[in-house]
């Protein structure tokens, strides 16, 4: 664990998590040739090269079988069900993986586009940018081999709760979570306040409307009344900013559908360049803020989408505060990290480095540990690295308030024939219960419940029938529907000062 001696400028540490992107993927070949890794299949092999598509044609997939895969190999998961123990890591099955996700599609495509990595300079001027001029963590892993939800609460309780996977819709109600995902050791929400420091949260931007649903709002005593739209972000900080901890969501696109459309979080099918857009308006918004020389800025990935990096992600320290949770289905014992993801720091103290050191999500409670004296939540954030060392300059350095504009977006053209190689889905038929969804419409019946509470004064304890009765992506589409509008309303009585 590297020495870190807090510097005392630090007051504000703000984090931007994106979405589903490895290391390898976005800032592989930026400072190192890494064509010589590569994997085998059906007799061909398939090395790691340039360029990436802004676009993918398929969703990688990344719950906990399926990464399984990636990093062990095809039939790693047989063995594991009967011993719950890690296999050997390998990084060998990201293409057998994805070949897979292409033929349950019935589709025809690369099976090796899953290697494919992005020309940094070209592709991504925005995280060049920084990369240039900032630190890159370049072994900064997601927090567990699974998937987007338990990834991201790791980012607020260094623990998912035993969570190992994308809950199901069934799951969720019968779990009956109507207050919300809560911890054996609460989040860092709570110790904030028990030390009597504040926090903000923002969701994405308010367009498109559906996909402006915060994660966050899924743990217990964080409500979406209390998330800021994007939009007040750069006036925000102009201002009399009082908050120690700020944490920022991206919008997510259609999350019915599935393909994230118009949103910002990078998410594969998605565009990349809206997430390009977002954190080159962040930085600057900081940048050209009064809070710059005394603020740090994590700019970091969920987990890797399913996309091939080559480093084996080393053992972890369990959290150990789940034994026997309700939430676990493989058995995994959080002994192992995830896939390792991009990270960036930026702040004026901080010098243009490659840290080496391990972090993993608990490094963002870790940093807020350090500086504002708090004690950890579990072993996982107990043990981890922070960065507080990145900020390790005497003075303020003199870095510009712009950085360069994204990539110009795809043509119409270009996107007419993106659109003709999608699989077409029937939402009235699809089902429901597919990636984040389910969690996504927890979030927004918590803030249904918690809204109708606070108007009738009358608890609500159990998870209310028309939730219970969605089935399918169109009821799942005309719920939101008729939910989210009404939900946006920010609510500047609660707040965490």
């Amino acid at each position: 664990m590297p020495q870190s001696t807090a510097n005392s400028s630090i007051k504000h540490v703000f984090v931007l998590m994106l979405e589903n992107r490895s290391f390898d993927h976005m800032l592989g070949f930026l400072n190192a040739d890494i064509s010589q890794y590569s994997n085998s299949y059906k007799g061909f092999t398939y090395p790691a090269a340039m360029p990436a598509k802004e676009i993918m044609p398929y969703d990688p997939k990344h719950n906990f079988d399926h990464v399984m895969e990636q990093l062990c190999g095809r039939d790693a998961m047989m063995g594991y069900l009967g011993n719950g123990i890690y296999p050997p890591i390998n990084n060998s099955g990201f293409v057998s993986d994805y070949a897979r996700i292409i033929e349950n599609n019935q589709g025809i495509g690369n099976v090796g586009e899953i290697m494919n990595c992005y020309n940094t300079t070209s592709q991504l001027p925005v995280m060049t940018s920084l990369a240039n001029m900032f630190a890159v963590c370049n072994h900064w892993y997601s927090s567990l081999p699974g998937p987007t939800w338990p990834n991201r609460f790791f980012a607020h309780a260094a623990s998912s709760a035993g969570l190992d996977r994308s809950p199901r819709l069934d799951e969720l109600v019968k779990w009956n979570l109507i207050k919300g995902f809560s911890f054996p050791n609460g989040t860092i929400f709570q110790l904030l306040k028990d030390k009597h420091k504040s926090y903000r949260l923002y969701r994405g931007r308010k367009k498109p409307w559906i996909g402006s649903v915060p994660s966050v709002a899924a743990l217990k005593d964080v409500h979406m009344k209390e998330t800021r739209l994007y939009e007040n972000f750069e006036n925000d900080v102009m201002r009399d900013y009082k908050y120690e901890y700020t944490f920022i969501e991206p919008n997510y696109g259609d999350v019915v559908l599935g393909n994230y459309s118009g949103g910002q979080s990078q998410h594969p099918r998605d565009d990349v360049r809206g997430g390009e857009a977002l954190i080159k308006s962040t930085y600057e918004a900081i940048r050209r803020s009064p809070l710059w020389e005394k603020s740090m800025l994590i700019i970091t990935y969920d987990e890797h989408g399913g996309f091939y990096d080559h480093c084996h992600p080393p053992a972890a320290m369990a959290p150990g505060d789940n034994p026997g949770s309700k939430f676990n289905k493989f058995g995994f014992k959080f002994d192992r990290y995830g896939v390792r993801v991009p990270a960036i720091v930026v702040s004026a103290y901080t010098p243009n480095i490659i840290d080496t050191n391990v972090y993993d999500h608990s490094s963002i409670l870790a940093t807020l540990e350090a500086l504002f004296n708090i004690p950890a939540l579990t072993q996982r954030d107990a043990h981890a690295n922070n960065v507080t060392h990145l900020a390790s300059l005497g003075q303020p350095r003199n870095t510009p308030e712009k950085l360069p504009d994204p990539v110009a977006p795809l043509s119409l053209a270009a996107k007419a024939i993106l659109e003709m190689n999608e699989t077409v889905i029937n939402e009235e038929t699809e089902s429901v219960n597919d990636g984040n969804l389910p969690g996504f419409l927890h979030v927004i019946m918590k803030a249904d419940m918690e809204d109708r509470q606070s108007k009738s004064l009358i608890e609500l304890t159990e998870i209310p029938d028309e939730f219970k009765q969605i089935k399918t992506k169109a009821q799942a589409r005309e719920y939101i529907e008729g939910k989210l509008p009404g939900l946006m309303e920010e609510n500047e009585i609660i707040d965490n000062v």
